[in-house]
């Protein structure tokens, strides 16, 4: 992600390795890509223009970041909640109890 500037997609990742080398190659599809950034375009949170047969974007709003970052926090909180409740889960056992025909729990 591209704090400031711009960044480059083109529909070679070799053209755009060779034209701008130091910038990283999306690992991405690139009809998935172009699909994504017409979702972003149309809701103006990027802008885009065309540099020769590459297409030039950037972040039209640079409070997303912010957005970003708060929406990062709160799921990985969230994550982090459900990751102990499953360890709790895992050290459960709930075998039964020989010849008892009870489960047990702990």
């Amino acid at each position: 992600v591209v704090r400031t500037g711009e960044t480059v997609v083109v529909t070679s990742p070799e053209d755009r390795r060779s034209r701008y080398p130091d910038l990283d190659v999306a690992r991405i599809e690139p009809s998935h890509l172009s699909q994504q950034l017409a979702i972003l375009r149309r809701a103006n949170l990027v802008r885009s223009r065309k540099e020769g047969s590459s297409v030039l974007y950037s972040v039209a709003e640079p409070r997303l970041f912010q957005l970003l970052e708060v929406a990062k926090a709160i799921l990985t909180s969230s994550l982090t909640e459900t990751r102990e409740l499953l360890e709790e889960l895992e050290g459960l056992d709930f075998a039964e109890e020989p010849g008892s025909g009870e489960r047990r729990a702990g």
